[in-house]
């Protein structure tokens, strides 16, 4: 028989954790009736060391109890089946963290590619842009609340894209993107966006100070290399948010447009 702090040292317990364990009902040691003290069995100690085995599997010390105390052996199965499925969708959401902090990552990469340097993708995935936020209604919230699986992006007219003379300042509009296989499964609602196919697209990096509005300049590259490949776009030109500079208040985008050619 051991005092507490022999079984703690032995466990590797504090002891303060072993006595709300004892507390609680999930150990029973004696008590020495010469001093009053709590004296830990060979049982005691592995019992202890079997809660702490059952805590790394992330069972509360309800569930603890319910495995020490519950004779039915059907519940028991029961409650560890839902733990390995809170497991499971623990994974999941781990994974999805994985790709999403991957995605980061590359986007910060490509933010130290040179600005304006226009360059041919193949886009063989669809994604879906929403913009409408000036109304707080359910669809615009469904998508705030999704944004963790998405990223910003930026939205400038076709239009633009294909005038012979572009004006000084041209509108934008900043929203949240994300993949088709996210959206679906998050039953995003569509009706409201901005559809990016699969295809070929001339793309670059542009900077941008504010959410507004770009200098016509900023896209000219893209329209210049259009017209050297004698291509016409035949989408608007969409984006996505790689980098922000908070200290310079400005935003780094790589935009890109479908091209026929």
């Amino acid at each position: 028989m051991e005092n507490v702090k022999i079984i703690a040292k032995r466990s590797r317990i504090n002891s303060e954790t072993i006595r709300m364990y004892r507390n609680k009902g999930l150990i029973l040691p004696q008590i020495n009736p010469d001093n009053g003290y709590y004296e830990y069995s060979e049982e005691d100690f592995f019992a202890l060391l079997e809660i702490k085995r059952l805590r790394s599997f992330d069972f509360s010390l309800e569930d603890i109890h319910k495995v020490y105390y519950n004779n039915n052996i059907d519940n028991l199965i029961d409650d560890l089946q839902n733990s390995i499925n809170d497991a499971e969708q623990k994974i999941l959401e781990l994974e999805r963290s994985i790709v999403n902090m991957r995605y980061h990552k590359d986007h910060l990469l490509q933010s130290k590619e040179a600005i304006g340097v226009v360059k041919e993708i193949i886009s063989e995935e669809t994604k879906y842009d929403f913009y409408d936020f000036e109304d707080d209604d359910q669809v615009s919230q469904q998508w705030v609340d999704h944004v963790q699986d998405g990223t910003y992006s930026v939205f400038i007219d076709k239009e633009y894209l294909n005038l012979k003379q572009l004006p000084k300042k041209i509108p934008i509009k900043v929203g949240i993107g994300t993949y088709e296989i996210l959206a679906k499964e998050h039953k995003l609602p569509l009706e409201k966006t901005i559809i990016c196919p699969p295809g070929k697209y001339l793309t670059m990096i542009i900077k941008m100070n504010n959410f507004k509005e770009i200098e016509a300049s900023q896209i000219q590259p893209l329209i210049d290399e259009a017209k050297k490949r004698k291509a016409h776009f035949i989408s608007s030109t969409t984006g996505f948010l790689i980098r922000f500079d908070n200290n310079e208040r400005t935003s780094y985008f790589r935009i890109r447009a479908q091209i026929d050619k």
